[in-house]
C-alpha cells in the first residue's frame, strides 16, 4: 500500500471513529435504526397506526411468527478495497430487542389450552437472541364482549408466570392508537440504547463524580480549570455569592493553597478569611464589606473538619 492509500485509510478511519460517536447522541441517532415489521400487521388496524407514525424508518419483511417487530441498526465500518481504493460503507446490525403482537383471542386460547408456554418457547426458537416483549391487544373489550373466557385471575397469573420463568414483560393495551405509542417508545428507547449504555458506565460506581454530564460538572485537564472547581465549591455555601467566591480565589486560587495556609496558621485559621474584601461586580472596592469572621469560621470547619459525622452549622 503506498503512501497515499496509507493516508486517505488513516483518514477513513478516523471519521468511522468520530461518525461512531456522533450517532450515538439522541435526536442524531434516530436517523440510523430502522424497524423490521412483519408483514401481516400492515392488514389490521394496528400496523396501520404504527405506519402511520412519523420519523420512523422500518421495513416490512415476511416474519416467521406473525405481529412481531424487531430493530437493527446502521454500523458504519471501514473497507479496504482493490486498487488502492478504500470507502466507508454501511451494514445493519439486529438489535436484541424483540416486540410481539398477541391478541386477547389468542391469549385465552393459548391459556386454556395450556399452550402459552409452549408458543413463548416457539417464539423463542426463531429469534434466539432477542430479549421478547409481549403486546397483549384488546383483552378489556374481549372479556367484556366474551363472557366464558379463562377469567382475570387465570390472565394474570400466565402472564406473571412468563415474568418469573422467562423473563418476559408485557404491556396490556386496548387502542390501536396505544400500539403504536408504544411501538414509538421502543422504537427510541433502542436507537439511544448506545447513548444510555455508555453513560450509566460513566456514572457507576467511583466514576458517578467524573461523568461531567450537567452544566454544574467543571471539566479539569491537566489542572486546567482547578480554579474554576474551586470557584463552583465555594459557591455551594450558603450566602456565598460569585463575588465572595472571586474575592477568596483572588487569595487562594486552589484549594490546595487555602488548605495550605490553614495548616501554616493553626490558631488563626478560622478568622484567616474574614478580613478579605469583596468587590462588587463592576462596582468600587467597598472596604466595609468583607468575607467576616462568622462565613470564615464555616469554611474554615468545612475543609479541616476530620470528625465524619460533623454538622456544619
Amino acid at each position: 500500500m503506498d503512501a497515499k492509500a496509507d493516508k486517505n485509510l488513516h483518514r477513513l478511519e478516523r471519521k468511522a471513529i468520530q461518525e461512531a460517536e456522533k450517532r450515538k447522541k439522541p435526536g442524531e441517532c434516530m436517523k440510523y435504526i430502522q424497524a423490521i415489521i412483519d408483514e401481516n400487521l400492515t392488514n389490521e388496524s394496528i400496523g396501520s397506526k404504527i405506519l402511520a407514525t412519523a420519523n420512523v424508518a422500518y421495513k416490512l419483511v415476511n416474519s416467521p411468527i406473525p405481529r412481531t417487530i424487531f430493530w437493527q441498526r446502521s454500523i458504519q465500518q471501514t473497507l479496504r478495497g482493490t486498487n488502492n481504493e478504500m470507502c466507508l460503507d454501511e451494514k445493519y446490525q439486529d438489535e436484541n430487542i424483540l416486540l410481539h403482537v398477541m391478541t386477547a383471542v389468542e391469549l385465552n386460547s393459548y391459556i386454556t389450552s395450556n399452550k402459552l408456554r409452549h408458543r413463548i418457547v416457539t417464539i423463542k426458537s426463531h429469534y434466539p437472541d432477542k430479549e421478547l416483549s409481549l403486546v397483549i391487544f384488546g383483552l378489556k373489550e374481549y372479556c367484556r364482549n366474551n363472557r366464558a373466557n379463562a377469567g382475570r385471575f387465570a390472565f394474570e397469573t400466565a402472564l406473571t408466570e412468563l415474568q418469573l420463568v422467562y423473563n418476559i414483560s408485557h404491556r396490556l393495551l386496548d387502542t390501536a392508537e396505544d400500539v403504536a405509542q408504544v411501538f414509538l417508545q421502543f422504537n427510541k428507547s433502542v436507537a439511544e440504547k448506545l447513548y444510555k449504555k455508555d453513560r450509566d458506565e460513566k456514572i457507576s460506581d467511583q466514576n458517578f463524580y467524573l461523568a461531567n454530564d450537567n452544566k454544574d460538572c467543571v471539566q479539569v485537564k491537566d489542572n486546567i480549570g482547578l480554579t474554576n472547581l474551586f470557584k463552583n465549591h465555594l459557591c455551594k455555601f450558603p450566602s456565598v455569592t460569585l463575588d465572595t467566591a472571586e474575592a477568596i480565589i483572588k487569595e487562594y486560587p486552589t484549594l490546595s493553597k487555602l488548605i495550605q495556609a490553614y495548616q501554616s496558621n493553626n490558631e488563626n485559621g478560622p478568622l484567616l478569611l474574614a478580613e478579605i474584601p469583596i468587590r462588587r461586580s463592576g462596582g468600587p472596592l467597598i472596604s466595609s464589606r468583607k468575607i467576616g469572621a462568622e462565613l470564615s469560621r464555616r469554611i474554615h470547619s468545612f475543609y479541616t473538619q476530620s470528625v465524619p459525622d460533623f454538622v456544619l452549622q
